[in-house]
Protein backbone atom coordinates (compact mmCIF):
# COMPACT_ATOMS: atom_id res chain seq x y z
CA UNK A 1 0.00 0.00 0.00
CA UNK A 2 2.79 2.48 0.88
CA UNK A 3 4.26 1.40 -2.34
CA UNK A 4 1.45 2.57 -4.23
CA UNK A 5 1.21 5.24 -2.86
CA UNK A 6 4.89 6.63 -3.60
CA UNK A 7 3.94 5.70 -7.07
CA UNK A 8 0.99 7.53 -7.23
CA UNK A 9 3.13 11.12 -5.92
CA UNK A 10 5.63 10.39 -8.09
CA UNK A 11 3.75 10.08 -11.33
CA UNK A 12 1.86 13.44 -9.90
CA UNK A 13 5.03 14.72 -9.54
CA UNK A 14 6.49 13.87 -13.05
CA UNK A 15 2.95 15.26 -14.59
CA UNK A 16 2.98 18.66 -12.98
CA UNK A 17 6.39 19.14 -14.00
CA UNK A 18 6.35 18.25 -17.68
CA UNK A 19 3.32 20.78 -17.55
CA UNK A 20 5.04 23.26 -16.81
CA UNK A 21 7.92 23.29 -19.36
CA UNK A 22 5.36 22.12 -22.10
CA UNK A 23 3.72 25.33 -21.34
CA UNK A 24 6.42 27.82 -20.01
CA UNK A 25 6.46 31.08 -22.36
CA UNK A 26 9.41 32.36 -24.51
CA UNK A 27 11.57 34.64 -22.06
CA UNK A 28 11.20 36.85 -24.76
CA UNK A 29 7.42 36.59 -24.96
CA UNK A 30 6.78 40.78 -23.99
CA UNK A 31 8.65 43.42 -25.44
CA UNK A 32 10.34 44.73 -21.72
CA UNK A 33 12.42 41.26 -22.10
CA UNK A 34 13.58 41.79 -25.19
CA UNK A 35 16.50 39.33 -26.47
CA UNK A 36 19.14 41.62 -26.95
CA UNK A 37 21.00 40.83 -30.15
CA UNK A 38 24.40 43.03 -28.96
CA UNK A 39 26.04 43.19 -32.84
CA UNK A 40 23.96 43.57 -35.30
CA UNK A 41 25.64 44.40 -38.04
CA UNK A 42 25.77 40.95 -40.81
CA UNK A 43 24.11 38.95 -37.44
CA UNK A 44 22.20 35.62 -38.31
CA UNK A 45 21.43 32.70 -35.16
CA UNK A 46 21.30 29.78 -35.70
CA UNK A 47 18.45 27.31 -37.50
CA UNK A 48 15.98 27.09 -35.32
CA UNK A 49 17.59 29.18 -32.70
CA UNK A 50 14.09 30.69 -31.46
CA UNK A 51 10.82 29.48 -30.65
CA UNK A 52 7.36 31.49 -30.66
CA UNK A 53 5.94 27.75 -29.16
CA UNK A 54 3.73 29.07 -26.02
CA UNK A 55 4.04 32.26 -26.84
CA UNK A 56 1.25 34.82 -25.73
CA UNK A 57 -0.09 37.97 -27.71
CA UNK A 58 1.30 41.19 -26.68
CA UNK A 59 -1.12 44.27 -25.80
CA UNK A 60 0.58 46.29 -28.58
CA UNK A 61 -2.02 46.48 -31.79
CA UNK A 62 -1.46 44.29 -34.67
CA UNK A 63 1.10 46.22 -37.72
CA UNK A 64 -1.05 47.29 -40.02
CA UNK A 65 0.39 44.23 -42.80
CA UNK A 66 0.52 41.32 -40.49
CA UNK A 67 -2.96 39.58 -40.29
CA UNK A 68 -2.76 39.22 -36.34
CA UNK A 69 -1.09 39.09 -33.23
CA UNK A 70 -1.02 35.61 -31.91
CA UNK A 71 2.06 34.31 -30.40
CA UNK A 72 4.09 37.17 -31.05
CA UNK A 73 8.35 37.82 -29.25
CA UNK A 74 10.58 40.49 -29.27
CA UNK A 75 14.08 41.11 -30.00
CA UNK A 76 15.67 44.39 -29.65
CA UNK A 77 19.08 46.42 -30.93
CA UNK A 78 21.12 49.29 -30.53
CA UNK A 79 21.35 51.22 -34.30
CA UNK A 80 24.97 51.47 -34.99
CA UNK A 81 24.23 52.83 -38.66
CA UNK A 82 21.40 54.10 -40.66
CA UNK A 83 19.48 51.26 -42.23
CA UNK A 84 18.55 47.92 -41.42
CA UNK A 85 17.64 44.37 -42.67
CA UNK A 86 15.71 42.04 -40.98
CA UNK A 87 15.18 38.20 -41.74
CA UNK A 88 13.13 35.81 -40.63
CA UNK A 89 13.57 32.03 -41.82
CA UNK A 90 10.50 29.62 -41.08
CA UNK A 91 9.45 26.56 -42.87
CA UNK A 92 11.92 26.89 -45.28
CA UNK A 93 12.78 23.99 -47.36
CA UNK A 94 11.00 21.15 -45.03
CA UNK A 95 11.72 22.78 -41.97
CA UNK A 96 15.63 23.39 -42.57
CA UNK A 97 15.92 26.80 -40.67
CA UNK A 98 13.04 26.09 -38.74
CA UNK A 99 8.96 24.97 -38.65
CA UNK A 100 7.43 28.53 -37.96
CA UNK A 101 4.94 28.94 -41.17
CA UNK A 102 4.02 32.12 -42.48
CA UNK A 103 6.42 34.56 -40.45
CA UNK A 104 5.72 37.92 -40.29
CA UNK A 105 8.20 40.99 -39.00
CA UNK A 106 7.92 44.25 -37.21
CA UNK A 107 9.90 46.98 -35.91
CA UNK A 108 9.39 49.60 -33.43
CA UNK A 109 11.42 52.45 -31.73
CA UNK A 110 9.99 51.87 -28.46
CA UNK A 111 7.97 49.35 -26.13
CA UNK A 112 4.32 51.49 -26.09
CA UNK A 113 4.66 52.63 -29.98
CA UNK A 114 1.39 51.76 -31.41
CA UNK A 115 2.54 52.20 -34.95
CA UNK A 116 5.45 50.11 -36.70
CA UNK A 117 8.33 51.64 -38.55
CA UNK A 118 7.96 48.86 -40.64
CA UNK A 119 6.80 45.71 -41.01
CA UNK A 120 6.59 42.34 -43.79
CA UNK A 121 4.08 39.22 -43.23
CA UNK A 122 4.90 36.17 -45.40
CA UNK A 123 1.52 35.80 -47.39
CA UNK A 124 3.35 33.88 -50.17
CA UNK A 125 3.42 30.44 -47.91
CA UNK A 126 7.40 30.62 -48.67
CA UNK A 127 7.94 30.31 -44.95
CA UNK A 128 10.39 33.64 -45.01
CA UNK A 129 9.79 37.47 -44.51
CA UNK A 130 11.94 40.74 -44.65
CA UNK A 131 11.50 44.26 -43.57
CA UNK A 132 14.00 47.37 -43.96
CA UNK A 133 13.85 50.71 -42.04
CA UNK A 134 16.08 53.40 -42.58
CA UNK A 135 16.79 56.32 -41.05
CA UNK A 136 17.55 55.32 -37.78
CA UNK A 137 19.06 56.95 -35.21
CA UNK A 138 22.39 55.87 -34.38
CA UNK A 139 22.83 54.80 -30.61
CA UNK A 140 18.78 54.24 -29.97
CA UNK A 141 17.40 50.97 -29.22
CA UNK A 142 14.81 49.76 -31.97
CA UNK A 143 12.55 46.73 -30.81
CA UNK A 144 11.93 43.56 -33.76
CA UNK A 145 8.91 41.60 -33.23
CA UNK A 146 7.81 38.51 -35.10
CA UNK A 147 4.97 36.27 -35.09
CA UNK A 148 2.89 33.82 -37.70
CA UNK A 149 0.38 34.95 -40.07
CA UNK A 150 -1.63 31.57 -38.84
CA UNK A 151 -2.60 29.87 -35.07
CA UNK A 152 0.57 28.02 -35.50
CA UNK A 153 3.57 28.64 -33.85
CA UNK A 154 7.14 27.16 -34.46
CA UNK A 155 10.83 27.68 -34.18
CA UNK A 156 13.14 30.02 -36.62
CA UNK A 157 16.15 32.13 -37.68
CA UNK A 158 17.16 35.64 -37.41
CA UNK A 159 19.05 37.72 -39.12
CA UNK A 160 19.46 41.46 -38.57
CA UNK A 161 21.72 44.07 -40.63
CA UNK A 162 22.45 47.24 -39.71
CA UNK A 163 24.21 49.18 -42.55
CA UNK A 164 24.99 52.57 -44.25
CA UNK A 165 22.94 51.61 -47.61
CA UNK A 166 24.81 53.37 -50.76
CA UNK A 167 22.88 55.14 -53.48
CA UNK A 168 20.31 52.74 -54.64
CA UNK A 169 21.69 50.85 -57.50
CA UNK A 170 21.13 51.30 -61.42
CA UNK A 171 20.41 49.61 -64.20
CA UNK A 172 22.78 51.40 -66.86
CA UNK A 173 26.82 50.73 -66.52
CA UNK A 174 27.77 54.52 -67.25
CA UNK A 175 25.31 55.51 -63.94
CA UNK A 176 26.40 52.57 -61.56
CA UNK A 177 26.55 53.22 -58.01
CA UNK A 178 30.16 54.19 -56.80
CA UNK A 179 31.09 51.82 -53.70
CA UNK A 180 33.72 54.08 -51.38
CA UNK A 181 35.11 51.27 -49.17
CA UNK A 182 34.10 47.37 -48.57
CA UNK A 183 31.21 48.11 -45.55
CA UNK A 184 28.43 45.27 -46.15
CA UNK A 185 24.72 46.23 -47.19
CA UNK A 186 21.40 44.91 -48.26
CA UNK A 187 20.03 45.84 -51.69
CA UNK A 188 16.13 45.83 -51.24
CA UNK A 189 15.14 44.72 -54.80
CA UNK A 190 16.52 45.02 -58.16
CA UNK A 191 14.13 45.41 -60.91
CA UNK A 192 14.13 46.54 -64.51
CA UNK A 193 17.25 46.78 -66.99
CA UNK A 194 17.43 50.59 -67.50
CA UNK A 195 17.38 52.81 -70.54
CA UNK A 196 20.24 51.27 -72.21
CA UNK A 197 19.16 47.35 -73.05
CA UNK A 198 21.47 44.58 -73.17
CA UNK A 199 24.70 46.47 -72.50
CA UNK A 200 26.55 42.95 -71.37
CA UNK A 201 28.63 41.16 -73.81
CA UNK A 202 25.82 38.16 -75.16
CA UNK A 203 29.23 35.93 -75.42
CA UNK A 204 29.40 36.31 -71.47
CA UNK A 205 27.84 34.03 -68.51
CA UNK A 206 24.66 35.97 -68.98
CA UNK A 207 22.85 36.21 -72.39
CA UNK A 208 21.11 39.09 -71.38
CA UNK A 209 19.88 41.80 -68.57
CA UNK A 210 16.93 40.87 -66.71
CA UNK A 211 17.13 42.53 -63.54
CA UNK A 212 20.34 44.77 -63.05
CA UNK A 213 22.59 46.91 -60.65
CA UNK A 214 25.49 48.21 -61.70
CA UNK A 215 28.56 49.29 -58.81
CA UNK A 216 31.81 50.51 -59.59
CA UNK A 217 35.07 51.22 -57.58
CA UNK A 218 38.31 52.27 -57.92
CA UNK A 219 41.18 49.51 -56.66
CA UNK A 220 43.56 51.05 -54.13
CA UNK A 221 46.21 48.87 -54.16
CA UNK A 222 47.11 45.22 -55.58
CA UNK A 223 45.99 42.05 -54.04
CA UNK A 224 43.15 39.79 -53.12
CA UNK A 225 39.66 41.11 -53.01
CA UNK A 226 36.53 38.48 -51.84
CA UNK A 227 32.89 39.67 -52.78
CA UNK A 228 30.14 37.77 -50.87
CA UNK A 229 26.77 37.42 -51.77
CA UNK A 230 23.96 36.07 -49.94
CA UNK A 231 20.40 36.30 -51.69
CA UNK A 232 17.39 35.99 -50.14
CA UNK A 233 16.50 34.36 -53.65
CA UNK A 234 19.21 32.32 -55.06
CA UNK A 235 18.37 32.80 -58.63
CA UNK A 236 21.46 35.47 -58.80
CA UNK A 237 24.28 35.97 -61.69
CA UNK A 238 27.46 37.83 -60.69
CA UNK A 239 29.83 39.41 -63.25
CA UNK A 240 33.41 41.61 -62.52
CA UNK A 241 34.71 43.28 -65.46
CA UNK A 242 38.08 45.20 -65.52
CA UNK A 243 37.02 47.10 -67.84
CA UNK A 244 35.03 50.58 -68.70
CA UNK A 245 31.32 50.60 -69.58
CA UNK A 246 32.21 51.35 -73.00
CA UNK A 247 34.17 47.44 -72.93
CA UNK A 248 31.78 45.59 -71.05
Amino acid sequence: MKHLTFTRILLICIFTLSSIVSFAQPANDECINAIVISNPVAYCSGAGAYTSVAATASTTPAPACWAATINDVWFSFTAVASDVSIVVLGDVNNGNWGTMPFPEVAIYDNCVATTAIACASDVTASGSVQAFANNLTIGQTYLIRVDSRVATTGTFRICVDNYNAPPNPTSDCPVGTVLCDKSAFTVQSVVGVGTITNEIDPASCMSQEYASAWYKWICDAPGTLTFTLTPNNPDDDWILWFLNCQEV
